[in-house]
């Protein structure tokens, strides 16, 4: 026979929302406890170091980590690629509509800052375009126009101090940067 302390008592009904999360909350953290407990007991009685677990498990997520951002960092290098490459057909439409159809052109900085940028470099413009880049120039004014007259002189203070080991591309960065000054001036 069962004494009143024995009793098992069954929990009431909750009637409310407040009274049943309650409840709830307290069979989660009883059998939490439980689990939590026994699983403890299985570690220290089968001798496997916590500690160890815990530095592989580190580990694993460093492992995952690194793994990650070499992931992130790939796929925005790849996306710097297309990035460039839609830059430049972007700059390149931009010139030949500047030159084609003023009425409808219309100014841009970002593509004005890419041609300026890129206006030595062979391989993004053409020397087709180059020309056209050229008659685009002739209008520049303000810090534009300044800092592309100390690039191209820069450019030309390079070339003269190499000398002898002069390249191909040198010899193209310098041609290009000696009919830059020559429209500016």
């Amino acid at each position: 026979m069962k004494t009143k302390s024995q009793k098992t008592t069954k929990p009431q009904k909750a009637t409310d929302i407040k009274s049943l999360i309650l409840a709830r909350s307290k069979e989660y953290i009883k059998n939490a406890s439980k689990v939590d407990s026994s699983s403890e007991d299985d570690e220290i009685e089968s001798g496997v170091n916590l500690r160890k677990a815990t530095e592989q498990d580190k580990e694993k997520k460093r492992e995952k980590r690194r793994l990650k951002k070499q992931k992130k960092k790939e796929a925005r290098e790849k996306s710097q690629k297309k990035d460039d490459e839609v830059a430049k057909t972007e700059a390149v439409a931009y010139l030949r509509l500047w030159n084609d159809s003023r009425e409808t052109w219309c100014f841009k900085k970002k593509l004005q800052f890419w041609l300026l940028n890129n206006a030595f470099d062979t391989d993004s413009i053409s020397d087709e375009d180059f020309e056209i880049l050229l008659n685009y120039i002739a209008d520049l004014k303000g810090i534009a126009k300044t800092r592309l007259m100390e690039d191209s002189e820069k450019k030309i203070k390079a070339h003269e101090e190499k000398g002898d080991s002069i390249s191909d591309a040198d010899t193209a960065v310098f041609e290009r940067a000696r009919s830059i000054l020559q429209i500016l001036f």
